[in-house]
């Protein structure tokens, strides 16, 4: 299982280095701009805890406007991000090329980044067993 921090373009880097495939520093993330954190949407100040879909929410409210903790983000569904020993098909846990990795989606000015591409296999959710 590797850490959130080494999941992007299938590359060991820190998770400061994700938007559109390519190694920046994380204030680097809206419209290849050097920006703070802190103004991700829409060129609007915001805490990094808000800014999801153009709205100010926090951080908890990151699925559909639903209240869910920040572990759970895959694929638009509520699931926890814990991976464990899973067989995909029929639980909401995933697992890539035999091995255990985390899988996340980031939600980045209105477009959901997956960052399940690891080692060159995708990991897929399904909607079996699916914690709500």
């Amino acid at each position: 299982m590797v850490p959130i921090r080494k999941l992007i373009d299938n590359r060991m880097v820190p998770i400061r280095k994700l938007i559109n495939n390519r190694v920046v520093s994380i204030r680097k993330l809206i419209n290849n701009r050097v920006v703070p954190i802190r103004k991700l949407i829409d060129n609007c100040v915001v805490h990094i805890r808000k800014f999801i879909d153009n709205r100010v929410v926090p951080m908890r409210k990151l699925i559909d406007i639903r209240v869910v903790p920040l572990r759970k983000l895959i694929d638009n569904r509520v699931v926890p991000i814990r991976i464990s020993d899973i067989t995909s098909g029929h639980t909401h846990r995933l697992m890539s090329s035999g091995d255990k990795h985390l899988v996340a989606t980031v939600y980045i000015y209105g477009i959901f980044l997956c960052l399940d591409q690891i080692q060159g296999v995708q990991s897929r959710v399904t909607q079996a067993n699916i914690p709500r």
